[in-house]
């Protein structure tokens, strides 16, 4: 059964409880209470075992804290510019009937109007008469549909421009001033794989990074565990922010591997400045050219990025990507 509610209001649940955003460092949290509620949402949402939530433009999770600082409720919604969906919301058993669950799905509603979103709506068991009655205590209405589906092509690979980049003079010396105080650049010499996982994860995420995923823990340490492959993490205020990969297996040839942001850190003029950082560091005594390679998927600044630090376009090409 699907249901749906337009309109808004807001309400407080009956303890204190504030809601804001998920953040990175919620993380584990948030998959004990998925955990402890047994819910199969740990399966088939970001949370599934070593990912972080990396969370697009048009999905928002929301957490419930209470006067202890202890995460004792989530939500998780998204839309398609036209309907918001409930995709998961879960409360700690002993902090149920309280109104917790009212108030995150009265915020998420509150945030799905900001982007513009008219209605809300999700799929209930109809069998459960109790969520039943839940959903529609909040105005949500039941909508009964039938749902048709033709499956159109059994190829879905999608077209994806590549584009391989090359720098054969190092640029003006220097990486200017730190867009904030509290930067710092290291290196993470010969990282756990978990921690590598991490940062691959969750820089990665958003913009469909698989390579690294599809490796063993052998075939991976094999990598990164190389004395001619670096790892260098940007941390704010010692928190990890982003990453970049420097391979230089290649004779008298570095490349970027890897190179990113945590989406938490987007849009905080960091990419430019770690950029001119990472390119610094490439070249060296043997070095004669440096690469690096984007493609159609990775953000949208991604390749002015790399053309305003001094890499040049050397060629393109399609490839197919598995979605």
């Amino acid at each position: 059964m699907t249901a749906t509610r337009t309109g808004r209001a807001t309400v407080a649940a009956e303890i204190p409880v504030r809601i804001r955003i998920y953040r990175s460092a919620d993380h584990a949290a948030v998959r004990s209470l998925w955990q402890e509620c047994g819910s199969p949402a740990a399966q088939n949402t970001p949370l599934r075992a070593g990912a972080s939530v990396v969370a697009p433009f048009n999905m928002v999770m929301l957490v419930a804290i209470d006067s202890s600082e202890r995460l004792i409720g989530a939500i998780v919604v998204d839309h398609d510019s036209r309907c918001g969906r409930i995709n998961a919301i879960m409360i700690t058993p002993t902090f149920r009937r309280r109104r917790i669950a009212t108030a995150l799905v009265r915020d998420a509603e509150t945030w799905l109007s900001a982007q513009g979103i008219p209605r809300a709506g999700l799929l209930v068991d109809p069998g459960d008469p109790a969520v039943g009655a839940f959903w529609r205590s909040l105005d949500y209405e039941p909508m009964p549909r039938a749902w048709f589906q033709r499956v159109l092509s059994r190829d879905t690979r999608a077209p994806v421009t590549v584009y391989h980049l090359g720098m054969t003079a190092p640029p003006a010396p220097g990486a200017g001033a730190a867009p904030r105080p509290g930067l710092a650049v290291v290196q993470a010499r010969q990282p756990t794989l978990r921690y590598y996982r991490f940062l691959y994860d969750s820089v990665g995420g958003p913009w469909h990074w698989t390579d690294r995923r599809a490796l063993s823990d052998d075939e991976l340490a094999a990598v990164i565990h190389d004395p001619r492959v670096e790892i260098h993490v940007l941390t704010v205020n010692h928190v990890p922010a982003g990453f970049f990969e420097l391979d230089r297996r290649q004779p008298n040839t570095v490349e970027l591997a890897y190179f990113g942001l945590m989406p938490e850190f987007i849009g905080q003029g960091l990419g430019a400045w770690l950029l001119r950082r990472a390119v610094a560091l490439a070249w060296g005594a043997d070095t004669r050219r440096v690469t690096v390679h984007t493609c159609s998927l990775d953000h949208p600044k991604a390749l002015g990025t790399y053309l305003t630090a001094g890499f040049v376009e050397a060629r393109r090409e399609i490839r197919s990507f598995q979605g």
